[in-house]
C-alpha cells in the first residue's frame, strides 16, 4: 500500500499534462430582455482571462488564440417578475450557429419575484483564430438578468490542442 501511496497519477497515465489554457471566467451580466427575443450576455467583470481572448466590454465573447478543444459554461441568472416563464441560455459559435441550449419552462406563484438560473456547457472545437464563443439568453417576459458577482458566469478552457 504504502508502494501505491508513492506513485503520481503519471505512473498510470502516460501523455497526460500541459496547461488548460486560454482559459477565462466572467460574471456580472447586466443584460435587459425584451419579452420573446434572444439577448447577448454582456458579462463584464473578469474574474479570470490567462491570455487575453476575452472581450468584456464590447462583444461579450471569447476568441482563443490557441486551436483545439475546449470546455465551455454559462449560466444565466434570471430576475423574475412573472409566475411563469420560459427561460432559455445558450452558446453561439460565430454568431450564428447554436451549439448548446438549456431550457426550461418555469410555472408557479413561487417563481413570481424570485430568481432563476440556466445552466448550459459543451465541449467546442475553435480554430484558434477566428471562431469565438457567446452566451444567448430569452425569456417570455421583459426582465433582466442578475447583475450580482457569481449568480451569473460565462468561462471555459482548454481541454487539448489541435
Amino acid at each position: 500500500a504504502s508502494a501505491l501511496r508513492k506513485m503520481t497519477r503519471a505512473n498510470f497515465v502516460s501523455g497526460v499534462g500541459g496547461t488548460n489554457t486560454p482559459a477565462f471566467l466572467a460574471t456580472k451580466a447586466n443584460t435587459g430582455f425584451n419579452a420573446g427575443a434572444y439577448s447577448k450576455i454582456g458579462y463584464a467583470t473578469e474574474v479570470l482571462d490567462t491570455d487575453g481572448c476575452y472581450d468584456n466590454s464590447t462583444n461579450y465573447r471569447f476568441t482563443p488564440t490557441t486551436a483545439g478543444w475546449y470546455y465551455i459554461f454559462a449560466r444565466v441568472a434570471f430576475d423574475n417578475d412573472s409566475a411563469s416563464s420560459r427561460h432559455v441560455a445558450r452558446i453561439m459559435k460565430n454568431g450564428s450557429t447554436e451549439v448548446a441550449r438549456g431550457d426550461i419552462q418555469l410555472s408557479g406563484s413561487y417563481f413570481a419575484n424570485n430568481n432563476t438560473s440556466m445552466q448550459v456547457d459543451y465541449i467546442i472545437q475553435f480554430n484558434g483564430s477566428s471562431d469565438y464563443v457567446e452566451v444567448q439568453g430569452y425569456t417570455e417576459q421583459n426582465g433582466a438578468t442578475k447583475n450580482t458577482s457569481g449568480y451569473g458566469c460565462f468561462g471555459g478552457y482548454l481541454i487539448k490542442a489541435t
